[in-house]
This record gives structure tokens, C-alpha cells and sequence, in this order.
């Protein structure tokens, strides 16, 4: 029988509040053993969950929390009743999202006109570019991001059309992502970046490998679980000139 070390979960510091944009934000602090960096997390049950690494210094908390301000606020509106999430199917087709918050539309179908977060307008096709230009930007983006902070150096990054995986390495470093995960939401895409930048480390998906993710990414399993389950949702939408 297999053994699990339950002193390297995450474990709950306390409950805490915080003004955020002039909103009272309540959350739940976590401290990993594992993690390497700050986690957010929000989900209907709990509400705004924040995992910090074991040596993490409790007095820039507030400040880290203020800068993702926006990110925080736009998700708990999303819970609270704001703009529908993504799991919410609209009359046929599941609604157009970005980082897993529902563009706004009107309309019916492939005949919306979606207000995009740019705040230009579009039609079904003008959204869907619209995302694949920010994939091109933010995907990358976090590669960069994320690649120092677990020492690993990539070749090239590819944003590509992938019927059926989010992201791939290759033994030379060339790194190739599904352009449909900036639909997901942010933690989610980060996740995908964080498992393919470990394949750096270690090609095969053995304990050792995901040991490495767990170190970035403690949740790596509910945001494996989130792709799973919304793979039919965003494999709808198809691109032939992604």
C-alpha cells in the first residue's frame, strides 16, 4: 500500500481579511512545505485560498494580494453573480471565455457580437482571433516567468491548434502549447506552463517528475482535474488559422 506523507500538504495558517479595491476580501492562508511560490485560488466552497512557500515572509503578503487586485476581484464577482463561468453552457455552445471568466455577448449562438476585454467589439471569429493573439502574447509570458525560478532553459515556444494536448516538450527544449488554454482561467494556464517547463528536468511523468511540479505548483491535480473536466468545452471552438 502506498504511503502518503501528510506533513507536505499544505496546511491552514488561519482566516484573514484584506481591503481590495475598496472591497473587504476574506481568505484562507496556507502554508506549503513544497511550494516555491504564492498560490491563489478561488473556488465556490471556500472562497479565496492563498498558499505561500514555507519560508515565505508574511509581511509582503498584503502587498502581493494588492497588486493581483484585479484578478481577484474579477473572479469573486464571477462567483458572487458577475458574468457566468465557464462551466455554464449557453442555449447550445459553451460561452467564449477569457482566462475563465465569459466574454459578454448578445445575440444567439454563432451570430454574438462578444465586447471583448480591449473593449472593442467582435463576432464569433473576431473573438476567437482575438484570443489566439493573446495566447501568442501571454503564454509566452509566462514561460518567461516561470523558467528562472525553476532553472530550466527552453529553445522555442510554439503556440499552436492541438486537438488533444495542451502542451508538449521536446528533448531539445522546444516547448508547444494549446492556444485554447488562455480560455481557461489563469492558475490553470499556469499550471500547463509549469508541467511542461519540468519536463526540462525530467522527460518521463515518474514520482520524481511530478515531485518537481508539486514544488511549484501544489494544486497541480485540481488543475489537472478543471482541464478534464472543460476538455470538451474548449475543444469546441476550432481555428483553422491558429
Amino acid at each position: 500500500m502506498k504511503t502518503v506523507n501528510k506533513t507536505a500538504r499544505p496546511f491552514i495558517i488561519g482566516s484573514f481579511e484584506i481591503t481590495l479595491g475598496g472591497q473587504s476580501v476574506s481568505y484562507t492562508l496556507k502554508r506549503s512545505l513544497r511550494a516555491r511560490l504564492v498560490w491563489l485560488l478561488i473556488r465556490p466552497d471556500t472562497g479565496l485560498i492563498v498558499t505561500v512557500p514555507r519560508r515565505y515572509n508574511l509581511d509582503e503578503l498584503a502587498d502581493y494580494l494588492i497588486s493581483k487586485t484585479s484578478w481577484i476581484l474579477r473572479h469573486l464577482s464571477n462567483l458572487s453573480g458577475g458574468l457566468p463561468p465557464p462551466t455554464e453552457m449557453t442555449g447550445l455552445h459553451p460561452p467564449i471565455c477569457f482566462q475563465g471568466l465569459a466574454l459578454p455577448a448578445c445575440g444567439e449562438n454563432h451570430h454574438k457580437t462578444y465586447v471583448l476585454p480591449d473593449g472593442t467589439t467582435g463576432d464569433h471569429s473576431a473573438a476567437l482571433d482575438w484570443l489566439k493573439q493573446r495566447a501568442r502574447a501571454v503564454i509566452p509570458s509566462k514561460v518567461q516567468q516561470y523558467s528562472p525560478q525553476i532553472g530550466v532553459r527552453f529553445a522555442k515556444i510554439s503556440i499552436r491548434d492541438q486537438k488533444t494536448r495542451w502542451g508538449s516538450c521536446s528533448r531539445i527544449g522546444n516547448l508547444n502549447f494549446n492556444w485554447r488554454l488562455i480560455m481557461a482561467p489563469e492558475p490553470v494556464l499556469d499550471y500547463v506552463v509549469i508541467h511542461e517547463l519540468c519536463h526540462l528536468k525530467r522527460m518521463s511523468h515518474g514520482k520524481s517528475f511530478w515531485d518537481i511540479v508539486a514544488k511549484y505548483c501544489p494544486d497541480w491535480q485540481e488543475k489537472r482535474r478543471w482541464l478534464n473536466k472543460h476538455s470538451r468545452e474548449l475543444h469546441y471552438f476550432h481555428s483553422s488559422s491558429a
